[in-house]
């Protein structure tokens, strides 16, 4: 899944995504679509610093 834009500050700037990166992996669940990276984010609990 190719990430089209990033909100600076936000989750996932903060972790390093790009715009034009590419998401084939969203811990052990492979992303073939954008309901495969929703799925699998539904289902992890996020991690608290």
């Amino acid at each position: 899944m190719l990430v089209s834009e990033v909100e600076r500050g936000g989750p996932a700037g903060e972790a390093g995504l790009e715009r034009g990166d590419v998401i084939t992996a969203a811990g052990d669940a492979a992303v073939a679509s954008y309901g495969d990276l929703l799925g699998s984010c539904a289902t992890t609990v996020p991690a608290i610093p």
